[in-house]
């Protein structure tokens, strides 16, 4: 497969070069460096493409679907005390996903602070004056979440030109 070969696959799925590759699971870059021919395609790679292509992968959530999966981990890790254990993917899945949906900028900075906070409740034994300070920033860190809702849920996504 060549580089006219996946630029007319990714165009003819209406995906951008952002989209695409968090599709395939590659950078913007790589899918522009491959487009052009400079970067040679390895079968995983090939493969990957193929099958987005072909509309089997999962297409990118909405701007309030992104939004609703971290306030579904914060509401977990309140109840739980643990953050699940594949926060950490999901967290950079979720902010891969606004960004390519061209989110409320504002929004990139929750989405560190959430890392942080769950980062620390993970890494925190439950014995540990640490972890109170943690959990009231966990609870801090929900209304701040959830008072981002509306603004979240206002944003139009504007696709990028490839």
């Amino acid at each position: 497969m060549d580089g006219f070969e996946v630029r007319r696959l990714r165009r003819a799925s209406g995906m951008s070069q952002t989209e695409f590759g968090i599709a395939v699971g590659i950078s913007r870059e790589t899918v522009c460096r491959i487009e052009r021919s400079v970067e040679h395609l390895d079968r995983r790679t090939e493969l990957a493409i193929r099958y987005v292509a072909e509309g089997k992968a999962a297409r990118v959530p909405g701007l309030s679907e992104i939004h609703e999966e971290v306030a579904h981990i914060l509401d977990q890790t309140a109840v739980r005390g643990q953050p699940p254990y594949d926060y950490r993917e999901r967290v950079q899945s979720a902010a891969a996903h606004w960004r390519a949906r061209q989110g409320n900028a504002d929004l990139e900075r929750l989405f560190r602070q959430v890392e942080g906070v769950l980062g620390m409740l993970n890494v925190t034994p439950p014995s540990d004056r640490i972890r109170d300070h943690a959990i009231r920033d966990l609870l801090d860190m929900k209304q701040k979440w959830r008072a981002a809702a509306p603004a979240a849920e206002n944003v139009h996504s504007v696709t990028p030109a490839a």
